[in-house]
C-alpha cells in the first residue's frame, strides 16, 4: 500500500469508519504516519486508543502484510436481508480442512451451476499463520453476531476474516448467509460463487448459492445449484429434500409464465364500475347497486372464463387458486371464491380445508374519473388492504369475525398473471345475507304511497305535483310494476303465511341479532367500534348466517375508540343499522300480511302465542332509545328471555355470593378457585349452557365438595341463571 494514501479512505475500505474521529482528536491524518510506527508499536497504539483486537489486526493486515492480494475483500458491502433457509450450521473451525493448504491438490472444476465470476484471486496467496489465528478470531465474532440477529455486524466481521485470510470458503459462505439474512441476495449470490471458485466439492457453498438464487426468485438456477449440491453430497437426506421443494417451487414459476394472463384487468375493463356507482347516487342508496354491479362482475368472470380457461391467482409464494366466483363487492374491493389448486402440495393454500376467499383490491385505475393518479390509487388500496388485515389480525381468534387462513395470514398480494393486487386470503364462510334470508314483500298501492311521500319531504309539501330531481327513477319502476300481478302475489303470501312460517323467521331473527351482538362485543373488547348511528354498518351484507352460525364478513366499516369516546358496550350500532332498517321493513310487511294492527294484540291465538314468545326482539322491531340498548343486557335479553333480561337487585343475594367465593378460595384453593371465575365470567358474558355450568363446575368442585357445589347452584338460581 502506498504510504501517501489518505487514511480516511483506507479505514473506509476496512470498515473501521467508527475509528475517523479517533484519528482526528489524534491529527493522524496520513497512512504515512501509520506506517513509520512499524508493526509493533503501530498495533500497542491502536490498543491504547481503544481499538479492538481484531480491528487492530485487520489495519496491521493492511499496512505491513506484504502480500496486497485481497485488499478488495474487506471493504464492507451495502447490508441486506432475507431467510437462509436451507437450515446449514454455521462454519465453527477450520477441521473439516476448509482453508486451502499450499500443498494440497487443485479442486476440481466447478460445476456448471455456477455462472462465470471473477476470481477471488489468480493465485492462492500464502496466508500466514498468525493471519489465520485472527481471521478465525474474527469469524468466530460474526458467527456470534449472526446467531444474535445482528446480521450487519456479521458481515462486516466475516469480510475482515475474508481481508485477513481470503482462502477460507467459509467466510465467504458464512458472508452470503449473513447477505441473504439481510434481503442483499445479489451481494450473497457474489459470496456463494466466491466459496465454490474455493471448494468447488463442498455442498454448503452450493446451497448457499442455491438459497441466494431463490432469494431473486430465480427458481429454475436454484434448482440447478440444489442439484449441485446433491452431486457433491448423494446421500444427505435434508439435500433430497431441498431438491424436491426446489423442483415444486420451479414448477410454480413456469406455472406462473402460463398463468400470465390479467385476467381483472379484463373483467374491470368489461364491467366498468361507474354506472352502477352513479345509478346508487341518484338513488341515495348504493346497496342494490352494488348487488347489481356484484352479478354483472360473475357474469364478465365466467363469460372470461370460458374464453381463456381457468382464472388463477396466486400468493407471492406461489401458491394457486382457481377462482370460480365473486360474493361481494363495494366497487373497489372484491371477493373472490374459489378452489385450492396445485400439481404439488407445495402450491396448495396449506391451513384451508376448504374454498378459500380472497379480498381483493382490485380497482387499480381512476374509475370515477376524478383525476386521480394512478400511483396514488394504488397507494390507497395497499392502505386499505393493510388496514383491514390489521383489524383482522385483532380479531383473531374471534368466533364471529371472519379469520385469515394460518399459513398465508401474513400475505397482503395476490399475483394475477405478473400484476400484484392488494389483497388478504380468509376462511370462506357459505352463509346468506337477511335479504335472501327474509322476503319483504310490499302490499298493492304500497309503492305509490311511499313516492308520494318521498315527494312531500323532497319539497316540503304534501302536494306532489312537483316531484324531486330522482322522481324519474320512480316513474321507470313504475313501468315495470304490475299492480294486478302485485295483488295476487300478496293475496298468496297472505295465505300461505302460517304460524309456523312467522315462528321460524322470528327464531332466524333471534339468531342473527344474537350472533351479531356477540360479534360486536367481540370487536369491543378488541377496541373496535361501529358508528353508534349505525351510519357505518353493519351493512346487510357483512352479516351472514349458515347452519346456525353468524359471522361478520367485513373489518372496513369499524373504527377504533379514541380518547374521549363512550366505551360502553352498545347495541345502538346495530339497531340504527341498515341491518336494523331491514329488519324493521320487514316486520311492517309480516304485520301486514298476518293483519296485525299497531299496537294491538293479534286476534288469532296462534299467531298472539307466537309472536309472545319473541318479545326478546322487541329492542330491534321497535327502535328502543339508546339508553335502553346497554349491549351485555341485550345479549342476556336475547340469551333467557325477558323475564330474565334485568334481575332485581337482591343486597342479601350478593352478600351470600361475596361470603361463598371467600370460602371457594379458601377450600379449592388457588388453581381451582381461577377455573370457577372463568365459569362465573362465562355466565355473565352469556357464553355458557346452564347445562355446562353444572358439569363444568362438579367436576370442578368433586365429591370432596358437594355440599359446597350445592350452594353454588343454589346462588346461581336465585340470580336467575337458567341450569336446564
Amino acid at each position: 500500500m502506498a504510504a501517501g494514501d489518505d487514511l480516511s479512505a483506507l479505514l473506509s475500505k476496512l470498515s473501521l469508519e467508527q475509528y475517523k474521529s479517533t484519528f482526528e482528536d489524534e491529527e493522524i491524518t496520513e497512512v504515512s504516519l501509520l506506517h513509520s510506527m512499524g508493526e509493533e508499536m503501530l498495533r500497542e497504539s491502536m490498543v491504547e486508543l481503544g481499538m479492538k483486537d481484531a480491528h487492530v489486526d485487520v489495519l496491521a493486515k493492511a499496512l505491513f502484510s506484504e502480500e496486497g492480494d485481497g485488499e478488495d475483500e474487506l471493504a464492507l458491502e451495502d447490508n441486506a436481508g432475507g431467510d437462509d433457509d436451507d437450515g446449514l450450521a454455521l462454519e465453527d473451525n477450520d477441521d473439516d480442512g476448509l482453508a486451502l493448504e499450499a500443498n494440497e491438490a487443485p479442486a476440481p472444476a466447478p460445476p456448471a451451476s455456477v455462472a462465470a465470476a471473477e476470481p477471488v484471486t489468480t493465485a492462492a496467496p500464502t496466508v500466514s499463520a498468525a493471519s489465520k489465528k485472527a481471521a478465525e478470531r474474527v469469524k468466530n465474532q460474526g458467527n456470534d453476531a449472526l446467531k444474535n440477529g445482528q446480521f450487519a455486524d456479521a458481515a462486516v466481521l466475516y469480510g475482515q476474516a475474508i481481508g485477513l485470510d481470503p482462502t477460507n470458503a467459509a467466510y465467504y459462505s458464512n458472508r452470503s448467509s449473513a447477505y441473504a439474512s439481510l434481503s442483499q441476495f445479489e451481494k450473497a449470490l457474489d459470496d456463494a460463487k466466491n466459496a465454490i471458485r474455493l471448494k468447488s466439492d463442498w455442498a454448503k457453498a452450493h446451497l448457499r448459492h442455491a438459497s441466494a438464487l431463490t432469494g431473486l426468485r430465480r427458481h429454475q438456477e436454484a434448482l440447478d445449484a440444489y442439484n449441485a449440491a446433491l452431486q457433491c453430497e448423494p446421500s444427505n437426506a435434508q439435500i433430497k429434500a431441498l431438491v424436491a421443494a426446489a423442483s415444486e417451487t420451479a414448477l410454480v414459476e413456469k406455472e406462473l409464465a402460463a398463468d400470465g394472463f390479467d385476467w381483472m384487468a379484463e373483467l374491470n375493463d368489461r364491467v366498468a364500475p361507474t354506472p352502477f356507482y352513479e345509478r346508487g347516487l341518484q338513488l341515495q342508496d348504493d346497496a342494490p347497486m352494488t348487488i347489481d354491479y356484484r352479478e354483472a362482475l360473475q357474469e364478465g368472470l365466467e363469460a372470461i372464463g370460458r374464453e381463456e380457461g381457468r382464472l388463477v391467482l396466486r400468493t407471492p409464494r406461489g401458491a394457486a387458486m382457481v377462482v370460480n366466483g365473486i360474493e361481494g363487492t363495494n366497487f373497489e374491493k372484491i371477493v373472490c371464491v374459489g378452489a385450492r389448486t396445485a400439481t404439488t402440495t407445495a402450491q396448495q393454500l396449506k391451513g384451508a380445508t376448504g374454498p378459500v376467499a380472497v379480498k381483493l383490491w382490485h380497482m387499480l385505475s381512476d374509475w370515477r374519473d376524478e383525476g386521480d393518479d394512478e400511483d396514488a390509487i394504488r397507494e390507497r388500496m395497499i392502505r386499505r388492504a393493510d388496514a383491514e388485515h390489521t383489524r383482522i389480525r385483532a380479531l383473531s381468534g374471534c368466533k364471529h369475525w371472519l379469520q385469515l387462513i394460518a399459513d398465508v395470514a401474513a400475505e397482503k398480494e395476490a399475483l394475477i398473471g405478473s400484476v400484484p393486487y392488494p389483497a388478504i386470503y380468509l376462511e370462506h364462510f357459505p352463509g346468506q345475507d337477511l335479504t335472501e334470508l327474509l322476503t319483504i314483500l310490499q302490499p298493492p298501492g304500497a309503492r305509490q304511497a311511499a313516492k308520494r311521500a318521498n315527494a312531500a319531504a323532497a319539497n316540503g309539501a304534501d302536494d306532489d305535483s312537483d316531484c324531486s330531481d330522482d322522481d324519474h327513477f320512480d316513474d321507470d319502476d313504475e313501468e315495470e310494476v304490475d299492480e294486478e300481478a302485485v295483488a295476487e302475489a300478496w293475496e298468496r303470501a297472505k295465505a300461505e303465511y302460517t304460524p309456523d312460517k312467522l315462528g321460524e323467521e322470528l327464531a332466524l331473527i333471534k339468531e342473527v341479532a344474537l350472533g351479531t351482538m356477540r360479534a360486536l362485543k367481540e370487536a369491543h373488547g378488541a377496541g373496535f367500534r361501529f358508528e353508534p348511528d349505525g351510519s357505518e354498518g353493519p351493512f346487510l351484507g357483512d352479516v351472514l348466517f349458515h347452519k346456525g352460525r353468524v359471522k361478520l364478513v367485513d373489518t372496513e366499516p369499524l373504527g377504533e375508540y379514541e380518547e374521549g369516546d363512550d366505551q360502553r358496550f352498545t347495541a345502538e350500532p346495530l339497531v340504527y343499522s341498515p341491518v336494523g332498517e331491514y329488519l324493521r321493513a320487514w316486520w311492517e310487511s309480516t304485520r301486514l300480511k298476518i293483519g296485525m294492527e299497531m299496537n294491538t294484540q293479534h286476534p288469532d291465538k296462534r299467531y298472539a302465542e307466537v309472536l309472545s314468545g319473541y318479545g326478546a326482539l322487541n329492542w330491534m322491531l321497535f327502535k328502543w332509545e339508546p339508553e335502553r340498548l346497554q349491549g351485555d343486557e341485550i345479549i342476556r335479553l336475547l340469551t333467557h328471555g325477558a323475564e330474565q333480561a334485568a334481575p332485581h337487585h337482591d343486597p342479601t343475594l350478593e352478600a351470600h355470593w361475596e361470603d361463598f367465593m371467600n370460602r371457594a378460595f379458601v377450600m379449592l384453593g388457588p388453581r381451582r378457585f381461577d377455573e370457577l371465575k372463568e365459569i362465573s365470567n362465562l355466565i355473565q358474558a352469556n357464553e355458557i349452557t346452564g347445562p355446562d355450568v353444572v358439569a363444568r363446575s362438579r367436576y370442578l368442585m368433586g365429591r370432596e365438595f358437594e355440599g359446597l357445589h350445592s350452594e353454588y347452584l343454589k346462588i346461581l338460581k336465585k340470580a336467575g341463571v337458567k341450569l336446564k
